[in-house]
Parts: C-alpha cells; sequence; structure tokens
C-alpha cells in the first residue's frame, strides 16, 4: 500500500495527524525536516509528502527541493499558516508542489487533497511503466532489429545507450526514459540523408555543404519525432545534440528547456565517448583519453562520464563466469570478443546482451557455429540459478580483444 509521509516540527500537530489519519491512510511521521530525510532513506514506497512550510534549520520549499532528488515520483503537498499568496505561488513553482493547503486544514479538506494526491500518483507511476518499459523496449527492440543487419551500427548503439543511461544517473537528470530513448534515436535523422553521408563525420567531409547537410541530422530527427505521441521531449532532446553550451541550472532540477539542454549535453559527451572509444580501442584507453581528449562546454557532464561505473572487466564488480547460450539474460556483457568457429567476429568486447542478440547467438549454436558457453560479465540483478558444469573462477582476459 502506498505510504503518506508527514512532515512538521510540532510534535502535537503530528498528533493530530495520526488520530484523525488513523485507519484511512498508511501513514509516516517524521518531526523535522532531518528525520524526514532519514525517512526518505529507509522506506522506498512514499507516494506522497506532506510538509509543513515553516520549520526551523530548512523551510518546505527547501526540504522538497533535496526531497525530489531522492523521491522524484512522488507528490508532494504543502502545510503553512502563512497566508501569503507569494509563498504560495513559490512553494508551487519552485518546490513542484501539488496543493497549497492552509493551516489548520480541517479534515473534509485535506482527506480530498490526499485523494487527489494519491490517485495523482499512481496515475504517473502507471505513465512511467508505460514510458519505461513499454517505449523505450519497443524503441530499443526496433534498434537492435536494424542493428542485427548492421553490426557496427548496433555497437555504436549499445555504447551510446549504455554511456548516456550511466551519465542520467550520475547527474539525477529527471525522466530518464526520455533521454534513454533519444540516445537509441540519435542518429536516425541521418537515415534521411544521401547514402555517403550516412555514416561520415563532419570532420571528414571537404565539401562544407555536405558539412552543413550533415549538421541538420537532429534537426531532422526532431521533425521526425515530434508528431509521434510520447516522443516530442526525446525528439527536442536529439534536436539539442550539437548544441556546444554549458546549461543553466542544476541538473536534478531541471525542466523544460533546460532539461533538453542538459539532455543534449547527455546525448553529445555520450557521442563524443563513443567516438573516442573507437580510436583508443578499450573503454579503460578511453577514461584515459577524456581528460585531454574530450573538449566539451559542459565540465560537469565531462566529469559525470569518468565517474561513472565500467563495464570493463578489469575493473567492473560484476562477476565474471562461463555461461552456456540457453543461460544468458538481456543485461549481461561479452566478457570478450565472440567469434563464431571459422573466425569471423560477431559481438564485440563489452556488449550488452539483448533478447534479440541472444536469439541471435543461439541460433548461431543451433547450426554448430558459434562455440558454447561464453564469458559474460554478470550484474547481481541478471545472475542465472548456479550451474557448477558450467560454471567456472574465471580470470578476467586481457584488456585486448
Amino acid at each position: 500500500m502506498p505510504k503518506v509521509l508527514l512532515v512538521d516540527d510540532e510534535a502535537n500537530v503530528l498528533r493530530g495527524f495520526r488520530r484523525t489519519l488513523h485507519g484511512r491512510y498508511d501513514c509516516v511521521m517524521a518531526q523535522g525536516a532531518a528525520e524526514a530525510m532519514a525517512e526518505l532513506c529507509q522506506e522506498p514506497d512514499l507516494a506522497v509528502i506532506v510538509t509543513d512550510m515553516r520549520m526551523p534549520g530548512m523551510d518546505g520549499i527547501t526540504f522538497i527541493t533535496q526531497a525530489r532528488r531522492l523521491r522524484p515520483d512522488a507528490v508532494y503537498l504543502m502545510l503553512t499558516g502563512n497566508a501569503d499568496l507569494d509563498t504560495a505561488a513559490d512553494a508551487v513553482n519552485r518546490g513542484h508542489v501539488f496543493r497549497f493547503l492552509r493551516k489548520p486544514c480541517p479534515p473534509e479538506v485535506f482527506h480530498p487533497a490526499l485523494d487527489a494526491a494519491l490517485k495523482q500518483h499512481a496515475t504517473a507511476t502507471a505513465e512511467q511503466v508505460l514510458l519505461r518499459r513499454t517505449l523505450t523496449g519497443s524503441v530499443g527492440l526496433l534498434t537492435e532489429m536494424l542493428g542485427l543487419a548492421r553490426p557496427g551500427l548496433a555497437e555504436h548503439h549499445g555504447r551510446v545507450r549504455r554511456a548516456a543511461r550511466q551519465l542520467v544517473t550520475q547527474l539525477e537528470l529527471p525522466d530518464p526514459w526520455a533521454h534513454e530513448v533519444a540516445a537509441l534515436l540519435s542518429q536516425i535523422g541521418r537515415f534521411s540523408l544521401p547514402p555517403e553521408l550516412t555514416e561520415a563525420s563532419a570532420e571528414s567531409l571537404e565539401d562544407p555543404d555536405d558539412r552543413a547537410l550533415l549538421r541538420s541530422h537532429p534537426q531532422r530527427a526532431a521533425r521526425m519525432l515530434r508528431h509521434i505521441p510520447r516522443l516530442d521531449l526525446p525528439g527536442r532532446i536529439v534536436a539539442r545534440q550539437l548544441d556546444a553550451t554549458e546549461p543553466p541550472t542544476d541538473p536534478a532540477d531541471a525542466a523544460g528547456p533546460d532539461l533538453e539542454a542538459w539532455g543534449g549535453s547527455v546525448l553529445r559527451v555520450a557521442l563524443a565517448f563513443d567516438a573516442l572509444f573507437d580510436r583508443c580501442g578499450s573503454e579503460a584507453a578511453t577514461r584515459r583519453a577524456v581528460r585531454d581528449k574530450l573538449a566539451d562546454p559542459c565540465p560537469r557532464t565531462c566529469a559525470a562520464l569518468v565517474e561513472m561505473p565500467t563495464t570493463e572487466c578489469e575493473n567492473s564488480d560484476a562477476p565474471l563466469r562461463s555461461l552456456g547460450i540457453d543461460r544468458l539474460r538481456p543485461g549481461m556483457f561479452t566478457a570478450a570478443a565472440v567469434r563464431l568457429c571459422d573466425g569471423q567476429p560477431l559481438l564485440g568486447r563489452g556488449r550488452e546482451l539483448t533478447e534479440p542478440l541472444i536469439a541471435q547467438l543461439q541460433t548461431h549454436a543451433d547450426r554448430g557455429l558459434l562455440h558454447d558457453p561464453i564469458d559474460v560479465l554478470v550484474p547481481d540483478d541478471t545472475d542465472p540459478e548456479p550451474d557448477h558444469e558450467l560454471d567456472g573462477d574465471l580470470q578476467p582476459p586481457a584488456a585486448a580483444a
């Protein structure tokens, strides 16, 4: 059952909440902002957070600003004895507050407000499930299928998507689904260009008209996506991927054009990381080159790139295992380059496995074209049941693959 966190510095107010709300809602009480922050770290199912405006040490707006970094999906209500309209407007505009209620708030006003907040949370949660699973999964599947026909393109898509996902986590950007979809679709505008420009880089083109045409691909992609339901925000992020500017706001508080600017910065740095990877040959070497070779106007995004978790075998915390293809799971990573029996390369080292890729590996194995098992990195949430016949304590392979 979703929980309601009630925050007030006065113990008698919290006791009043407990009396009037007991049996109707699953409530957690916190006396003051510091105690409330501790509850945020311990309670994973907080749907609605109600806070007093005037509290010593940290006022309600400041508390909500910090709480949103831990619980961005919670719905926030503000209670205050201050009837000043400017305070109310500030609470709504800065704190992303759902309702502003005056103290004392009678049950006939407070209960409907809590009911509306819980309904809003349920609606938003369902929306996020749709966006995160259905939409992102569908776009990911389409790009994976394209990658099966063009393996080189799939390697780039996978690396850019993984880098963008980690950067969004490091920067605590809102709407992570939108940034991941933008990463998947960041190059779709290239397919509207002449064939010779589809995989070209601007630096490799001598004709200024060709360079200008190539640089138009983000705007072309945005035009393709803007009329598709749910894809307008990813499209606007894609359109900003070549904007060499530093976003003005804190990333965790970004919204509107500022969120699009941060998304563009994430894409720009993820794509630059992918280009450096091609020249350096490994993630470890790429990270060493980032500080010297990655010139980007947004230092916070570059710093997040250096700090993000690695998938390289010699640095990853994920255990290295040898697994049969029938036990591979999406989210695992190849620990070495995967080659067919005749030596033909199939997947690069550090490639994140997906359902289409696993199906492709199974097909090759069934036809006797691929040796089984495969060395993979296994994050905790993808670990299959132990199989002592296949699993072994493996030493990380050499960095070059």
